[in-house]
């Protein structure tokens, strides 16, 4: 792993929030040019009318971070570029998009277009009044389909697919399923359904009011969806995932049609410093960069 990468992930970890439910902060603990990365900002509006923060990043060499860069960051311009192979990475549950920093740079470093973006109420997307002891709601759906769409316009665009973890992998297949516009579906710690996770996470902090959104769309479910999902899918789950264990990956995995590959990561656990990408980093790289080579 380089270093660039290594204080990335690093920050990452420390930042990443050990959530359960929805738990957005508006504020942008780091910023994309604080690692010398180039982006421009996309406007996004829902089909409800609400403006969903949107970046675009294209492929790009990494930059050496300094210590000026880093205190005294600034916007690098935003030039022309050729069309690319373009990974859209969702975000989880709690903080925002810049959460997902490492996997941003590691994209983008690697030949990708990448693209994140907030969810309603998260970041610097509108503001939507939010539930914490849900654990999502069904309206992100709709957040995540404007961003392809919009996505897809873009001159620099050759093809999408689409990335997440725990909440954004459920989320990604789900979009994956409904739009034509993306092309392959990777997900780590992937959830069968709401009533299965509960009874894990109700295990873990039985002190905690959990629910799920009645209005979520049951054939949008990943056990649902499985079984007539046949675009290019990749999931990875930890050895030890307490709660999206890999027998939820394994029965979706089972079900689904077409090109397909799981792996479980022996030693890992559901996120933060024992999720798949801090306990195997090249490994759990090579296979993702490499999946997305092949199916966008």
């Amino acid at each position: 792993m380089s270093k660039l990468r290594l204080l990335i992930t690093i920050h990452f970890l420390i930042t990443a929030l050990a959530t359960f439910c929805l738990k957005p902060i508006a504020e942008y603990s780091v910023l994309p040019e604080q690692y010398g990365l180039v982006y421009k900002e996309v406007a996004v509006i829902t089909e409800d009318g609400y403006r969903i923060k949107c970046f675009l990043f294209p492929a790009q060499e990494a930059k050496k971070v300094t210590a000026e860069m880093y205190n005294n960051p600034h916007k690098y311009p935003y030039a022309s570029y050729p069309p690319r192979k373009t990974v859209i990475v969702s975000s989880g549950d709690g903080g925002n998009m810049m959460n997902m920093l490492s996997y941003i740079h590691t994209f983008a470093t690697n030949g990708f277009n990448v693209v994140s973006f907030d969810w309603r109420g998260f970041g610097e997307s509108d503001s939507w009044e939010t539930d914490e002891n849900l654990l999502c709601y069904a309206e992100y759906i709709i957040d995540y389909e404007a961003v392809v769409n919009e996505i897809n316009k873009q001159a620099e665009v050759d093809g999408i697919g689409v990335f997440g973890v725990s909440t954004g992998a459920y989320l990604s297949m789900a979009v994956a399923a409904k739009n034509k516009n993306v092309t392959s579906f990777a997900g780590r710690a992937l959830m069968t359904n709401f009533e299965e996770v509960l009874l894990n996470l109700h295990k873990i902090r039985p002190e905690r009011e959990l629910t799920y959104p009645d209005n979520y769309p049951n054939n949008l479910l990943p056990i649902n969806l499985s079984h007539n999902f046949t675009k290019p899918t990749l999931l990875i789950v930890g050895e030890d995932d307490d709660r999206t264990p890999v027998s939820m990956s394994q029965r979706i995995f089972d079900n689904i049609k077409g090109k397909k590959e799981l792996w479980i990561v022996p030693d890992a656990g559901h996120g933060s410093e024992i999720a798949p990408e801090a306990i195997q980093s090249e490994k759990f790289w090579q296979k993702v960069i490499t999946f997305f080579q092949e199916n966008i």
